[in-house]
């Protein structure tokens, strides 16, 4: 019938007129309906909420340098990272070599998995020196890829104990790529 208006779940208000004359009030029939899709709501957001996973921060692998190439061993090293309003931070300790290495940090975000962005994931790095700590990286992840952080490569990196931070291609700090 071309003046028919649908109700809701797809229901003519004629054929919940209908279904009236079987003895379901219409206020059931509508609060049913409502409860129908409410489930439907609940079980499409939470399917995709805990679905999505979100690479926070990719794995690191490094070393620690320190005067004369000096391997700088039992340096503990500090990652914090901010992910919008979340935070975290891992510490680890440089090895005899000085090498150090820091695991993937992975998210959960119901409204970053619904909603396009870009996000802006900072992760600061730094040493805790003798004589109090040293930023050695501070970098800016704009995408959730692993490895994103370097377009794919992995974030394997060689960090200095002895130099002032500095701009050192794209990041700041005294780290460079080991490739």
């Amino acid at each position: 019938m071309p003046n028919e208006v649908a109700i809701g779940c797809g229901i003519t208000h004629h054929q919940f007129r209908d279904l009236a004359a079987f003895g379901a009030p219409l206020r059931v029939q509508a609060l049913l309906c409502v409860i129908v899709l409410a489930g439907i709501f609940l079980w499409v957001g939470q399917s995709m909420a805990v679905g999505k996973t979100f690479v926070i921060c990719s794995p690191v692998e490094g070393l620690l340098l320190g005067e004369g190439n000096a391997p700088a061993s039992g340096i503990e090293i500090t990652r914090t990272w901010k992910w919008g309003k979340r935070e975290g931070e891992d510490t680890v300790t440089t090895d005899a070599e000085g090498r150090f290495s820091l695991p993937q940090v992975d998210g959960q975000n119901f409204w970053a998995s619904v909603l396009p962005h870009q996000p802006n994931i900072e992760q600061d790095f730094s040493a805790q020196l003798a004589n109090g700590p040293l930023q050695i990286l501070l970098i800016y992840k704009q995408n959730y890829n692993l490895n994103g952080e370097r377009d794919g490569k992995a974030l394997n990196i060689q960090c200095r104990a002895d130099q002032e931070p500095g701009a050192n291609g794209f990041f700041w700090g005294t780290c460079q790529a080991a490739e």
